[in-house]
């Protein structure tokens, strides 16, 4: 709770970051204590493996969307993103 309290009252922190980690936070846990009793074991493995799979492309699709763009730090600190010019 603390968490979310920082997240939007301080400036400069992810909210959407910090929102997307409680909502997995949230997902492996409901899948580690309710897992069936029959194959605990290996319904937590596989859904805790499924999970950080589909994290990491999450984080490729989104490399792979920010590649083409630079961000720098302006006069006043403030973080300035912009797409490179065309070579064209």
């Amino acid at each position: 709770m603390l968490n979310l309290i920082l997240t939007v009252s301080l400036p400069n922190i992810s909210l959407f970051g910090h929102l997307g980690g409680l909502v997995l936070g949230a997902v492996v846990t409901a899948a580690i204590v309710y897992a069936p009793k029959g194959a605990r074991t290996v319904w937590q493995v596989v859904s805790v493996v499924l999970l950080a799979v589909v994290l990491a492309g999450l984080v490729v699709y989104r490399d792979a969307q920010l590649s083409s763009v630079a961000c720098s730090n302006d006069r006043q600190g403030e973080l300035v993103c912009t797409a490179p010019a065309s070579g064209t």
